[in-house]
């Protein structure tokens, strides 16, 4: 009889994805290390083998779910070719996150910000770690803005603070999100991130010259 060969990451995996699932539905002070196992059809000391305790399962899984976000990002900006649908399709995923009925989403998100704001939260202090962890998004919109830079659509002396603006960007559309889902969404999430990047968007571009503004037909005509 052949052994059983045991593909430790693709474990490793499960667990964490499990983990994601049971951390969204419970919170993290609820879940407990045998639940998890539990759920992952895995027992409590082969758990132990892969992690050395609840909080590492927390931050493996979060991880992978900043992961998700940015495959999904990447994803939603793949036929895209102007560089300000990028950048629209790249935050309508704020949006799926937000939306209301998805209590485990909903819930999952605002864990985190609990987790890193309490003194007895996994993440309280690990400003470095969250950063680390959300590299991967600010890239993505770093890359965007120097698309549009490149290809004439935003400004070129932005150039320099490409990585800040995305950082800002970041920021500002995490702390919308996060405001409404405190709120029990108190506000039309899309029309105020539609608003913010609007917004923005206007004062990066390069403007765009008045003859080649286009009358209320379609039509470009010459601006005297």
């Amino acid at each position: 009889m052949s052994p059983l060969i045991v593909d430790k990451k693709e474990k490793y995996n499960r667990i964490v994805q499990v983990a994601l699932i049971v951390f969204s539905r419970q919170g993290y002070a609820a879940a407990s290390m045998q639940q998890i196992g539990e759920a992952a059809g895995v027992g409590k000391s082969t758990l132990y083998e892969y992690f050395e305790s609840k909080a590492d399962v927390f931050i493996a899984a979060i991880q992978a779910w900043i992961d998700q976000i940015t495959c999904r990002m990447t994803a939603l900006m793949e036929d895209k070719i102007d560089p300000i649908e990028k950048m629209r399709a790249a935050v309508e995923l704020v949006n799926e996150i937000g939306r209301q009925g998805d209590n485990a989403l909903n819930r999952l998100y605002i864990e985190v910000y609990e987790q890193m704001i309490v003194e007895t939260g996994v993440l309280y202090k690990r400003g470095d770690l969250v950063h680390e962890m959300s590299a991967g998004i600010r890239r993505i919109l770093t890359d965007v803005i120097l698309h549009g830079i490149s290809t004439g659509v935003f400004k070129a002396e932005i150039a320099r603070d490409a990585e800040r603006i995305a950082a800002n960007v970041t920021a500002c559309i995490d702390g919308l999100l996060l405001h409404n889902l405190l709120g029990n969404h108190l506000f039309d999430l899309k029309w105020q991130v539609d608003y913010y990047l609007n917004t923005f968007i206007e004062t990066i571009r390069v403007p765009i010259p008045r003859h080649h503004l286009a009358d209320t037909t379609g039509k470009t005509e010459e601006v005297t």
